[in-house]
């Protein structure tokens, strides 16, 4: 997905973490098809980013979490 848009290479770093987080998310929850993926699941999904930490051992801020949103 990334390494087919002109994107700048930051940004295809920030992209391809916040696939994998949701990627990461919707295993967990057992989501296999799109269809799946409603409005329940995405403050779910909203949630469960509040809840984790990332490298530097704190939870990600409410902007992060926008914007993987």
């Amino acid at each position: 997905f990334t390494s087919a848009a002109d994107l700048a290479p930051k940004s295809r770093t920030k992209y391809a973490s916040d696939l994998a987080k949701l990627k990461e998310f919707v295993i967990e929850e057992k989501v296999n098809f799109a269809d799946q993926f409603d409005e329940h699941r995405f403050y779910r999904y909203r949630a469960w980013l509040q809840g984790r930490t990332h490298k530097q051992g704190t939870t990600y801020s409410s902007k992060s979490v926008y914007s993987a949103l």
